[in-house]
């Protein structure tokens, strides 16, 4: 069973928050048995395509299931590993939403809002992801209650 882990970035540097969020999200990836099926993203489009990474902007906009209208883009599309890497390039404050699912609609990675970052993993994987990341980063992460 997979648990909620709340990652907190309010009080790291403004500057590193964004790397940080990215580091836990690649990483969770990395250690999770599951396959990514979908994500889903609402970001702000200007901010994201002229600060952040113009052309994952580019290649997000030209699935059919993302829409861009009222300076935003955002949409659910199939997981593969250049949505995904897209996906993740654009974490920063300007992503405002970006939710990693596997194949059977559970979280794997889920941001709410730019402080609302959470990575969901069972025991084995959390154990692995110990192992990958500094313990500087894991004291960032906070056990959640599990969602009903």
């Amino acid at each position: 069973m997979t648990e909620p882990y709340y990652i907190h970035t309010e009080d790291v540097d403004r500057s590193e928050r964004s790397a940080i969020v990215r580091a836990f999200a690649d990483a969770t990836l990395a250690v999770t048995g599951r396959t990514p099926g979908s994500i889903r993203l609402l970001g702000i489009t200007d901010l994201l395509g002229e600060y952040v990474d113009g052309e994952a902007v580019e290649r997000l906009r030209g699935d059919d299931a993302v829409k861009t209208g009222d300076g935003t883009i955002e949409g659910r599309v199939e997981a593969t590993t250049r949505t995904l890497n897209d996906a993740i390039k654009l974490l920063s404050d300007p992503l405002i939403e970006l939710h990693i699912d596997d194949s059977e609609g559970n979280p794997i990675f889920a941001r709410d809002d730019t402080h609302a970052n959470r990575i969901y993993l069972d025991e084995d994987e959390f154990a692995e992801l110990r192992d990958l990341l500094g313990s500087s980063d894991l004291e960032l992460l906070e056990r959640l209650p599990a969602d009903p």
